[in-house]
């Protein structure tokens, strides 16, 4: 009897424990199932991302002609960090996840304005018999093409867009301050472009209208000054730094000495659309810099190329340069909807009025393009928080007012007298920049 109620109590026993020990491999086998779901729908997701990472974009065979949704310069000024593009053209920004921040959608890309700024500027290159190179970028999607974006040139005046910046980067970091002033000498006075070798040796000028008379003018004078301030090897040095590939500073200002001895200055389109985007998006040096930068480019006195092709009443922020054998225009076209244009010519078949006549005809197509993707509801609402505004004739300034001689909302009126950025010496038809 008391062997039965012995086993009775074992056998109970037994079964509980046969139970807990059920529960838990149940537990187990469960547990590492779902780990492997999540790790399987994770690789999933991996895969698809991975997969989905190359922009849309179009390349037109043998032309040098290349599209992209995101700007396809190697350029710290054009590359957004946390921003990918994913293969139907559209973008996302990534957020860290610190402090729960939200990823907010990045802008949308116009493959029509892709399709047709490189149709047209294909077309307007290749009948101009001469080498031309463009760089377009829409500042509302990023969206950007280029006609041989990356060749160098001999860059005229427009080298001192990064003059500028490597000179306002040293006084930003306290080198030199913008409302100190230098004394010119006699060795400062050169010819060509620019009111300042009028003034005179022991003129005193500041660091700031030497940088604004720089841009504006294209003075000669200035750019000298503050070539010898900065150093070329330190200009060279920022090029690298801020990730340009063509543009170098070899000579000062109508050295004629070095021109002969084929010593040039040199650029590339899409240089320059990566510094003029700098400017745009208040990262030339800084904020400051930027506006002091987008007022000297508005109140540019050469108007006589892309200009010419734009809008009358539209704002164009632009550098232009002329040096006998080349004819280059730059900036930023501003309003509602605005983009950035370089157009540099030269090469075999160069003439002054066939490059003048061929980048008027790229400004006219860049802004027809974009007009139509505006009036079709393509891109996104700009800096001004107004929607986008296909009207020719409207036109908003980017960050400031217009700067000397420029009116806001209006593009500045090129003096029938000026001569800037063409770089001549006085009696020569042949000038150097």
């Amino acid at each position: 009897m008391r062997m039965s109620r012995f086993s009775f109590r074992f056998a109970r026993s037994y079964r509980t424990l046969l139970a807990l020990v059920c529960a838990f491999v149940c537990a187990v086998v469960l547990n590492g199932c779902g780990n492997n779901g999540q790790e399987s729908a994770a690789s999933s997701a991996e895969s698809a991302e991975t997969s989905a990472t190359d922009a849309t974009g179009s390349d037109a065979t043998g032309s040098g002609v290349t599209g992209s949704g995101a700007a396809n310069s190697d350029t710290n000024a054009s590359n957004d960090a946390g921003a990918s593009t994913k293969a139907d053209g559209s973008s996302e920004s990534k957020s860290d996840g610190k402090n729960g921040d939200k990823a907010e959608p990045a802008p949308k890309i116009d493959e029509a304005l892709v399709k047709r700024w490189t149709e047209d500027f294909k077309r307007i290159a290749d009948a101009s018999g001469m080498q031309v190179c463009v760089r377009a970028i829409d500042l509302s999607t990023n969206t950007s093409v280029d006609i041989r974006g990356d060749e160098k040139m001999a860059s005229a005046s427009m080298i001192k867009l990064l003059i500028a910046e490597t000179f306002l980067h040293k006084a930003a970091d306290g080198a030199f301050a913008l409302d100190g002033t230098y004394t010119l000498k006699d060795s400062d006075i050169v010819g060509g472009t620019g009111s300042l070798q009028g003034s005179g040796a022991g003129a005193e000028v500041s660091y700031k209208d030497l940088v604004f008379k720089m841009i504006s003018e294209s003075d000669n004078v200035a750019t000298n000054v503050l070539i010898d301030a900065c150093g070329m090897d330190a200009i060279n040095k920022e090029a690298k730094a801020l990730g340009l590939k063509a543009s170098e500073v070899n000579r000062r200002m109508m050295d004629t000495d070095a021109s002969a001895a084929g010593i040039e200055n040199y650029t590339s389109a899409n240089d320059l659309a990566a510094l003029l985007e700098l400017v745009y998006k208040q990262k030339f040096v800084n904020a400051e810099m930027s506006a002091l930068m987008l007022q000297a480019l508005e109140a540019q006195v050469d108007n006589e190329c892309i200009s010419q092709g734009l809008p009358a009443g539209v704002v164009f922020a632009q550098k232009t340069g002329s040096l006998g054998i080349v004819r280059h225009d730059g900036g930023i076209v501003e309003g509602q909807r605005p983009f950035i244009l370089v157009t540099l010519c030269g090469g075999e078949g160069f003439s002054e009025s066939g490059a003048m006549s061929t980048m008027a005809q790229l400004g006219e197509a860049a802004y027809a393009a974009v007009a139509q993707s505006a009036s079709s509801g393509q891109g996104q609402e700009v800096a001004s928080g107004q929607n986008v505004d296909s009207d020719a004739g409207t036109s908003a300034n980017v960050g400031t007012s217009a700067g000397e001689g420029a009116s806001s909302g209006q593009a500045v009126n090129a003096s029938p007298e000026a001569t800037v950025g063409q770089e001549t010496t006085a009696g020569e038809s042949k000038a150097v920049a």
